[in-house]
């Protein structure tokens, strides 16, 4: 049992906390996508 222990830890994990793994996940994963969009925004507007 304990090789199935993995599959368990999700199991019982409650949804909301797997949420804000995966959205803190998604932060560390990918940072430059947040200040990529703002910048985006902000060159357009100048380039107006």
């Amino acid at each position: 049992g304990t090789s199935s222990q993995n599959d368990v830890d999700m199991s019982w994990i409650p949804q909301e906390t797997l949420n804000q793994i995966m959205q803190s996940r998604r932060d560390k994963a990918s940072p430059r996508r947040l200040p990529r969009k703002r910048a985006q925004k902000r060159s357009v507007g100048s380039d107006e």
